[in-house]
């Protein structure tokens, strides 16, 4: 019961992996091919501070671990305000990490989900304009979806939390 359980969860995994990764060829591939009003680019550099909840075991008793990292990405908003959006940068304690997600945009509202391919975690997001008129706040919430953690793939991490602030340019 478990192998299956475990094999379920791999497959959607890679399912949605396959999923964002073909929404963002569709949509880069696009926007180079339409005039420059139906795609917005958005160019950032985002920091992040936040604890991972760390378990060798997914039953055991929590831990708690803080982080930080500072990245760059993209924002690519159609006019309907969909997007797909990457990023990619230095992190603490995983040295490197990156996200990868869609999105909608409600008034000036961006939601989002997606897949940080390290450390191995699935995400949800909601960014809000900040002080600044080029910055935004954001905090996003993740969850490892394999049951049996690993320490080279997801950092033995079963979640996230984690509050940015990003400068749009």
């Amino acid at each position: 019961m478990k192998n299956s359980k475990r094999l379920t969860t791999t497959t959607n995994f890679k399912k949605l992996s396959i999923l964002l990764v073909l929404s963002f060829l569709i949509l880069t591939i696009g926007s180079s091919q339409d005039s420059p009003n139906r795609i917005k680019v958005n160019s950032f550099v985002e920091l992040n501070v936040g604890f991972a909840i760390m378990s060798i075991h997914y039953d055991e008793d929590r831990s708690y671990f803080p982080g930080a990292s500072v990245l760059w990405g993209q924002t690519f908003t159609n006019q309907r305000n969909y997007f797909i959006e990457y990023q990619a940068g230095l992190a603490f304690p995983t040295v490197v990490t990156a996200k990868l997600g869609i999105g909608k945009k409600i008034n000036k509202t961006k939601i989002s989900a997606g897949v940080r391919p390290y450390p191995l975690n699935l995400y949800a997001q909601i960014t809000i304009p900040g002080p600044l008129k080029s910055g935004e706040w954001n905090i996003s919430f993740e969850h490892n979806p394999r049951r049996r953690n690993d320490a080279y793939i997801d950092f033995s991490a079963v979640g996230n939390i984690n509050a940015g602030y990003r400068l749009l340019f």
